[in-house]
């Protein structure tokens, strides 16, 4: 787990693992896909699975629940298919990039003297990746994107201060969101008891249907309006300021030795998408 949050692959931990002589319970590792089943038992955790029936904090856990979910986020985001070609993009960006004006990806091109990304809108290229076929973003060369990239990532991976700053704006923004759903919890709840006082009413007391249907149809629809505007928190999506401040710690020991496979799982592990708009470059951070 520590390997793979320090943006090794899952390659390079079966060969560190075949290199140190480790082993499973059934011998010695066969191939990449076992540390990546490894990787994804819950079991870890100390959780226990009985066909459908989970039990939690069944034993003592050795790796602990966030460290668990946010290698499960790094397993999709590394998993993603960076280009719609079958072949496996070796440029530093691909996968990652957005166009601010039609939303459509960008993607490595390789025509013309120097190769440049472009917004598969503009290209038309791929027909299916088009959002506006009359999106004239700009075309960004490799020599051009990547170096900007490149120099705001290295400033997050040797300042802290930058990192936590970004973390904590984050956090600052959640509690409007929360607050917002309480209320509209505390409200739902509400309609619930209400819907439940007007059915005892109806058995108890026998009043008319049709009275009963209008009132629980009203208050039906309110509660079904409100269950729309809740606001979804999906903390796994981002990765906690503890785990981060470590990862980026490890990754600052080698980005200035790397090689650009070592850079792409870096960027992807902390930037989560990049929105290119004229001349503006916008870094959208991983946690």
């Amino acid at each position: 787990f520590e390997l793979y949050l320090s943006g090794k692959s899952l390659a390079d931990i079966f060969h560190f693992m075949k290199r140190a002589g480790y082993a499973t319970k059934y011998g010695e590792y066969k191939n990449w896909s076992s540390i990546r089943n490894i990787l994804r038992n819950p079991t870890y955790t100390g959780q226990i699975h009985f066909g459908e029936i989970i039990i939690d904090d069944a034993f003592e856990a050795i790796i602990d629940k966030e460290r668990f979910q946010t290698v499960q986020k790094l397993i999709v985001d590394r998993a993603r298919p960076e280009s719609v070609t079958p072949f496996k993009s070796n440029h530093l960006l691909s996968g990652i990039m957005f166009c601010g004006y039609c939303g459509a990806r960008y993607y490595a091109r390789n025509s013309g003297k120097y190769g440049s990304y472009a917004c598969y809108s503009r290209t038309k290229q791929t027909p299916n990746m088009v959002k506006d076929p009359n999106c004239k973003n700009r075309y960004w060369k490799f020599s051009e994107l990547e170096p900007i990239v490149e120099m705001r990532v290295r400033e997050l991976l040797m300042s802290p201060t930058m990192a936590k700053e970004i973390a904590m704006s984050r956090i600052k923004e959640k509690p409007v969101a929360s607050n917002n759903n309480a209320k509209i919890e505390k409200r739902i709840r509400e309609i619930k008891k209400q819907i439940d006082k007007l059915m005892e009413l109806y058995q108890i007391d026998g009043i008319p249907a049709d009275m009963l249907g209008a009132n629980i149809n009203k208050l039906y629809n309110e509660k079904t309006s409100l269950e729309s505007m809740l606001t979804v928190e999906t903390e796994s999506e981002t990765i906690s300021f503890d785990l981060l401040e470590k990862m980026l710690h490890d990754a600052a020991q080698i980005w200035d030795f790397a090689d650009v496979e070592q850079k792409r799982r870096i960027i992807r592990t902390a930037v989560k998408r990049i929105i290119l708009t004229g001349d503006n470059v916008d870094i959208e951070w991983n946690f």
